[in-house]
């Protein structure tokens, strides 16, 4: 994941990582593990995208499906 387009798009929308795990549905713990660099998983990356409306090509160096 590019971590500098997640953090830019938390700054730029005025939001917290606790308010976006919150619209995920998962734990701010896990957001902050994917700031410091640990692989999201294929169903978080899904609704990351959707959360955050960032094109998966955008937040991630690889494609999914």
């Amino acid at each position: 994941m590019k971590e500098d387009v997640l953090k830019g798009w938390l700054k730029s929308n005025d939001s917290t990582i606790d308010t976006l795990a919150d619209n995920m549905g998962i734990s701010s713990r896990t957001i902050k593990y994917w700031l410091k660099g640990r692989t999201v998983r294929k169903e978080n990356r899904i609704k990351l995208c959707d959360a955050t409306e960032i094109r998966p090509k955008h937040l991630f160096d690889y494609k999914f499906e």
